[in-house]
């Protein structure tokens, strides 16, 4: 009789850890959605709604550092209840020393976390592109603005002679 408690025991903190696992994979798709609405305000150049997001963000991750703790939990619960004394065990070996009632449902969950990492490293990716050739369009801005706004632009006037300072642009410092 005392074997059927501990299972049911184990099963109960099996069913926890798949919980865990969904909730982790939810707040992961809301990130997902996050990183495409960061695309589009990083097109539109909304600074204002990138910092709003951008907010969301830490607050969706720290819901999830929460879970991991609570994971972590749970797979230290199993690794005494299966006697896996491996420090860092990897979910493969975790998945393989559960009944195997459990096992299909632990691939599948890993598979729509993969999955879904993988996107959010990909849209992750193309907003770091996207930020980056913005912060090089910025700088060639500011460079032809500078250079627009220097004084000491030289140029050549048969009039005046070579190498007078003549301000030839509309933005003139001197006005």
């Amino acid at each position: 009789m005392e074997g059927a408690g501990v299972r049911i025991v184990g099963e109960e903190v099996i069913e926890r850890l798949i919980e865990i696992l969904e909730e982790e994979y939810e707040y992961l798709v809301v990130l997902n959605q996050l990183v495409l609405k960061k695309k589009k305000a990083i097109i539109k150049n909304d600074v204002d709604k990138l910092a709003e997001l951008l907010g969301k963000d830490r607050e969706i991750l720290a819901g999830i550092q929460s879970l991991e703790k609570d994971r972590l939990e749970i797979i230290s619960q199993l690794k005494e209840m299966y006697k896996l004394n491996k420090e860092d065990l990897t979910f493969v070996e975790l998945k393989d020393s559960l009944p195997d009632l459990w096992q299909k449902e632990l691939s599948v969950m890993k598979e729509k976390m993969l999955k879904v990492i993988a996107d959010l490293h990909k849209g992750n990716e193309k907003n770091r592109v996207l930020i980056a050739e913005a912060v090089k369009l910025n700088e060639f801005s500011l460079g032809i603005l500078l250079n627009i706004l220097q004084p000491t632009n030289q140029t050549y006037d048969k009039k005046v002679g070579l190498g007078t300072k003549v301000s030839q642009h509309i933005l003139d410092q001197r006005s």
